[in-house]
């Protein structure tokens, strides 16, 4: 009985000690898996300064407003698109204007969520609105969007 009660407490430890290794690495894979690579104004200043290529996806972060937004980012992570991300629910209203502002956006026609293509430093062309992925995809391929590094 002794015996038995050794070889089940044994699997119970190496039960917990996996449990352990595949937390650690699933919190330390976790992060990578959606990229959060968010874009400032300031940044934004420099890309128009330094005539920089640059794509953008503006989206709100709020899953009420917009339940589509996670599947975007994940099909141009899927897609290995270079993009930065800009999350309008997560700044004030001002920083939002002036972020538009800076871009030579029109506030009262642009609808996110939307991916804009900047082009030696100025806006090439965006699609507002976006709905699905077949539009995020033919956006990608006119202007040849793989590229942008």
């Amino acid at each position: 009985m002794k015996h038995i009660n050794s070889k089940l407490n044994l699997k119970i430890i190496i039960i917990i000690a996996m449990l352990i290794i595949t937390s650690i690495i699933f919190i330390m894979i976790l992060p990578n898996l959606y990229k959060e690579d968010k874009i400032s104004i300031q940044e934004i200043k420099n890309i128009e300064k330094d005539k920089e290529n640059a794509i953008i996806y503006v989206y709100t972060g709020n899953k009420k407003i917009c339940l589509e937004c996670r599947e975007h980012i994940d099909y141009l992570n899927k897609k290995r698109i270079n993009y930065k991300l800009y999350d309008k629910s997560k700044i004030e209203e001002e920083e939002y204007k002036e972020f538009l502002k800076t871009l030579h956006i029109d506030l009262n026609t642009f609808s996110p969520p939307a991916l804009l293509y900047i082009k030696d430093g100025k806006i090439a062309s965006y699609i507002m609105n976006i709905k699905n992925k077949k539009s995020i995809e033919k956006f990608i391929n006119d202007y040849n969007l793989t590229t942008i590094k």
